[in-house]
């Protein structure tokens, strides 16, 4: 009986068994490790374990951005504030009410109304400028700004100057620097309406008595000198140095804040009614004193017209009979003339 040979089992399990497992393995090691978990990742739902990964790092992106938008709001919140803040200046005439308001409407109405015909000067045009020194410049205008005349090309060496405000001639002033007298302009007008009106009450000093027994009025005396004497202010006059004395304070802290310049010790500036003329003191610390000449000019000519306008808003003075004395340890170093309360000086 011959023997059967034994089937022996195909290779073909053992050599795919093989197979898999090299594919297996390449996803754990080898250069190609880990390719397999992401193509069959990309085809399923992310398994749990996976998903907490993500949902950790997604956590972690949205504590970041958490964290990074209290700092933008920060700056949301500081730039906000920035545009808030406004300089603190003195209130506009328009923004005020009552009697006031109204004289300051008509006074900027005249002064409209002048600059609307004025002659004004051309930049470029040569001009033979007098001032006060009788020399007259002979130049052309290169610009000007709200106090001083530029000139160049002035004879007889084709030189370049300047001239100041207070160093021209009144016709001078007048021609160019328009703005100003168109402020002289507006004065005089308002001093006509409120006359009119009677609105400005004479000032009556004193009374004489007639051969008849009765009293009658005489007319103020005339304004000689000023009174440099600390006191309180005029009953007539207290409110409109009330008012002039807070725009200093509020000035005087822009400037001391901004520049280390006060414009004036506030508590001493009052307002005395010396015959016709109603006079404004501004007494003013050192720090005013070592600004320049034009600084102080400009100071003073702006405070001079403040003043005026005060007065007439509140019915008290006309602006001719409006004067400004400025003060420094009991001397007397600017403000207006004696003989004109408009011509404004400074030392």
């Amino acid at each position: 009986m011959s023997k059967r040979k034994k089937k022996s089992g195909s290779p073909f399990p053992i050599i795919l068994i093989l197979i898999i497992a090299g594919v297996v393995g390449s996803n754990f090691v080898g250069p190609s490790k880990g390719w397999l978990t992401k193509a069959i990742n990309s085809g399923r739902e992310v398994p749990a374990s996976d998903a907490g990964l993500q949902e950790t790092a997604q956590n972690a992106e949205a504590e970041k951005e958490t964290k990074k938008e209290p700092v933008e709001e920060s700056k949301k919140v500081v730039k906000k504030e920035t545009k808030e803040v406004k300089p603190e200046v003195e209130p506009k005439p328009e923004e005020k009410t009552g009697p006031s308001s109204e004289i300051e409407k008509m006074h900027k109405k005249f002064i409209d109304e002048y600059l609307a015909k004025a002659n004004k000067p051309e930049i470029g045009k040569r001009y033979k400028i007098p001032t006060l020194t009788n020399a007259t410049r002979d130049g052309e205008l290169e610009k000007m700004d709200k106090y001083k005349v530029y000139l160049i090309k002035v004879k007889p060496y084709n030189a370049k100057t300047n001239i100041h405000y207070s160093q021209l001639t009144p016709k001078a002033r007048t021609y160019f620097f328009p703005e100003k007298a168109a402020n002289s302009y507006a004065n005089k007008k308002l001093e006509e309406f409120l006359r009119e009106q009677n609105k400005i009450v004479e000032v009556v000093e004193e009374s004489v008595t007639t051969t008849t027994g009765t009293a009658k009025p005489m007319a103020s005396s005339s304004f000689s000198k000023f009174d440099t004497t600390v006191t309180d202010s005029s009953k007539r006059l207290a409110h409109a140095a009330l008012e002039v004395k807070n725009y200093l304070a509020n000035q005087s802290r822009i400037s001391k804040k901004r520049d280390g310049i006060e414009f004036a010790d506030i508590e001493k500036c009052h307002a005395k009614q010396q015959g016709k003329a109603s006079v404004f003191y501004m007494y003013v610390p050192q720090s005013f004193v070592k600004t320049s000449q034009e600084f102080r000019f400009q100071v003073i000519d702006g405070v001079r017209r403040f003043w005026a306008l005060r007065c007439m808003s509140n019915a008290v003075s006309v602006a001719s009979n409006s004067y400004l004395c400025v003060v420094y340890k009991d001397k007397i170093i600017g403000g207006s003339n004696l003989k004109d309360a408009e011509d404004t000086w400074s030392k």
